[in-house]
């Protein structure tokens, strides 16, 4: 029987998926209420994210089922950087304790943090009822909605880096280069490059404001589909790394919950004792650092 810390570990590849799963679940439930409740005009095909979320009832469930998504991602993310922290630890060499790799680790896990915590703030401070006229200046922008944008702005800065970060990682450690083996490497990788890139389309064809209503209205067809599209790709890279999760899990011993249940493989060290689950990611870098030694 497993332990309970390696039962912990066996349900973070469905664990990373429930919660893309909720964050798509939530996005087309307040998408859809905003449209049947008239929320939105009927001539804003692509409403801005924050006026689907800023008007009960949409706003509980977006504020509610992001802030479940948040949290999940926060202990997935924790639990994907112990895991990364072993592999890493199997590069390790007497003279090379490989500092910047490390430091880079604890940056892209601190990224990843400040981004589940801006979508909480984003999600519990929805923008202002009539949002829509402060793009044509018929009303004063308030303070929730200068904070609500201010956390979306964060929760998208934050994801970027803190994906730039992962690939660094993932490429210079020579243990998690079975992520790079992986196809799931490539499909998270394409995704991430959706993400920013429309995220930084978004930015160029934003208008300058108060605007026409010509002008608003092709920035709300243009750059609000590519808001969407960055937002959504960062979900499904989110979702592809829970097959590396379960990838990692499966190389380190754990059997995942994605491929069956906890491995009942008796593992054993070098010197023929035998490894119980509890010890065995523990295990598997002493002696890596032993045989380096020798």
């Amino acid at each position: 029987m497993g332990s309970p810390l390696l039962a912990i570990f066996s349900v973070l590849p469905i664990l990373n998926a429930a919660a893309c799963v909720i964050a798509a679940i939530v996005a087309a439930l307040c998408l859809f209420l905003s449209r049947v409740m008239q929320h939105i005009p009927d001539w804003m095909t692509v409403p801005p994210i924050m006026m689907t979320g800023n008007i009960v009832p949409e706003s509980v469930i977006y504020s509610g089922g992001l802030t479940v998504v948040a949290i999940c991602l926060m202990v997935c993310q924790s639990l994907m950087f112990l895991l990364r922290r072993a592999m890493l630890q199997r590069d390790w060499k007497p003279e090379d304790k490989n500092l910047p790799l490390r430091f880079t680790n604890v940056c892209e896990y601190s990224f990843s943090i400040v981004a589940a915590i801006a979508l909480i703030a984003q999600a519990v401070v929805p923008a202002q009822e009539n949002v829509l006229y402060t793009f044509y200046d018929f009303v004063t922008v308030e303070d929730n909605t200068v904070t609500h944008e201010t956390a979306a702005a964060c929760w998208w800065m934050a994801e970027a880096i803190h994906w730039i970060l992962n690939f660094i990682v993932e490429n210079h450690s020579q243990q998690l280069s079975i992520l790079r083996r992986h196809r799931s490497f490539w499909a998270k990788f394409a995704f991430v490059v959706i993400a920013i890139g429309s995220g930084v389309i978004a930015l160029f064809l934003k208008p300058k404001l108060p605007a026409p209503k010509s002008t608003v209205s092709l920035y709300f067809h243009s750059t609000n589909f590519c808001w969407w599209l960055s937002s959504v790709a960062f979900f499904v890279a989110y979702f592809v790394q829970s097959w590396q999760a379960a990838a990692l899990l499966d190389h380190l011993g754990i059997r995942s919950f994605v491929f069956g249940t906890l491995s009942s493989t008796k593992h054993f060290s070098s010197s023929g004792q035998e490894v119980i689950p509890a010890d065995l990611i523990s295990r598997n870098v002493e002696e890596g650092q032993h045989h380096r030694r020798e």
